[in-house]
């Protein structure tokens, strides 16, 4: 995954601003936009994220940075796509399917899958059913 530079000084994570609840549709959808750029920009390079989650997303006065997924490779999340539940190496796919989790979760303030442990929230995500 190609370097990205910060742009501008975070003032917190996705995941933190998601924390407060369900986020106003113009904001989410601001979001939306410059996260689907900067998934575009890594998918035009060759390359995939593999782990796209609120966690690595870094809001800041100039937009958001992508940051690689240090320490949650291997880990299934709300947002792990099926194939990578499944085993399978991450691919802009997968990117695609956790965009659309995370846009999920900002619009109605909850997770697209939960359950009470991971292999149970692996087995929710492999059904493809959203709760």
């Amino acid at each position: 995954m190609p370097t990205l530079e910060a742009v501008g000084t975070i003032s917190q994570t996705l995941a933190q601003r998601m924390a407060k609840g369900r986020i106003p549709v113009p904001e989410a959808l601001r979001y939306s936009m410059l996260l689907a750029e900067a998934l575009r920009k890594i998918h035009e390079s060759g390359q995939a994220h593999g782990a796209v989650s609120p966690s690595c997303i870094a809001l800041n006065r100039a937009g958001l940075d992508l940051l690689p997924a240090l320490g949650s490779m291997g880990f299934v999340t709300p947002y792990t796509a099926p194939e990578v539940v499944q085993g399978k190496p991450a691919d802009s796919r997968s990117d695609i399917f956790s965009f659309g989790a995370i846009l999920y979760e900002m619009l109605t303030g909850r997770a697209p899958f939960q359950a009470d442990s991971p292999a149970a929230l692996a087995a929710a995500i492999d059904r493809k059913s959203v709760v």
